[in-house]
């Protein structure tokens, strides 16, 4: 029995012994078939990027300038779900044929990997990110 889901290496590309017929099956399984599409069409526009740009992660780190942003929130109501940058980075993605990018997933993605702090002020971890802890 095939795979149910095409198991993707890290250079991209799809790992030997997976069908082309596994996205197809999975697709008409369990996992929606939008965004089952999605990633595979994300995953060459990766490597798109990486190919144009050098590196997805130059590109994607120029959308805060390099350097993570330190914001300074005192309450958790008053952190925001999408930013300036995570607008732009929407936008690019989306004219790259990136699809499942919208601002808010964006912002949720630059707070996942530290491009922003959002810790609010009194919280411990906020004091050893801005010291680059």
């Amino acid at each position: 029995m095939a795979p149910a889901v095409m198991e993707v290496n890290f250079e991209g590309k799809r790992s030997p012994g997976c069908p082309a017929t596994s996205v197809r099956g999975a697709a008409q399984g369990a996992l929606r078939g939008q965004r089952l599409r999605g990633s595979v069409r994300n995953a060459g526009a990766a490597l798109e990027v990486q190919r144009k740009l050098g590196s997805f992660d130059a590109y994607i780190w120029r959308f805060v300038g390099g350097r993570p942003i330190h914001n300074t929130w005192k309450r958790l109501k008053d952190i925001p779900t999408t930013s300036r940058e995570s607008d732009a980075m929407s936008r690019d993605l989306k004219k790259r044929s990136f699809t499942f990018v919208g601002s808010t997933i964006c912002y949720a993605f630059i707070q996942a990997v530290a491009m922003v702090n959002d810790h609010t002020t009194n919280c411990f971890r906020y004091a050893q990110l801005v010291k680059g802890q």
